[in-house]
């Protein structure tokens, strides 16, 4: 029991967070008939680049256009082609890095123990956790706008009382990930 307590707290949501998101991706179909049209989407996407297929500037370009979530599910086809599992995976990841942003919010602006129930709180609500492993989410928005409120909120309110310019970069980093994502 001792070797558990070593074991920091953002390990516990990163676990947590895996096990959340991640199992089963492409175990089970595409729910119709909306999840299809965007996975045909991304499959388009993923191939309209000519023989070698999608280019890092075309995801750039469909992130200036707000359409980051398209992009990165057209990525995802293009690895693990026109599965579930390749229409779904950036999806899931951006839900873990949602609830990981959330933790470090939480940690900048209260305590260890409530990053840890906010991350519990929001992981065990069905429409994140089931939109999480949809095509058709936003989780790249939400993890963008949680970046952003622990950037902002950090940088605004330190808990030592100096503002890290660090804080102010991942909060306007999220606001450009959110635009991108929006």
């Amino acid at each position: 029991m001792d070797k558990l307590r070593r074991v920091p707290a953002w390990a516990w949501v990163l676990l947590f967070s895996v096990l959340l998101c991640l199992p089963g991706l492409g175990g089970f179909g595409l729910w119709e008939p909306w999840e299809l049209n965007v996975a045909e989407r991304a499959r388009r996407m993923a191939q309209s680049d000519g023989p070698d297929g999608l280019s890092f500037a075309s995801v750039i370009q469909a992130a200036a256009r707000g359409e980051l979530g398209a992009a990165l599910q057209a990525v995802g086809v293009r690895i693990f082609g026109p599965s579930e599992l390749g229409a779904r995976l950036f999806g899931a990841l951006s839900g873990v890095g949602a609830l990981m942003a959330v933790y470090w919010a939480a940690v900048g602006l209260f305590r260890r123990r409530a990053a840890v129930l906010a991350v519990l709180a929001l992981g065990t609500m069905p429409l994140f956790a089931l939109s999480a492993r949809q095509v058709t989410s936003d989780m790249p928005l939400v993890a963008a706008l949680a970046l952003t409120i622990g950037g902002m909120g950090r940088w605004t309110w330190p808990a030592d009382g100096s503002r890290r310019s660090a804080h102010l970069a991942a909060g306007v980093a999220g606001l450009l990930l959110g635009y991108a994502a929006g």
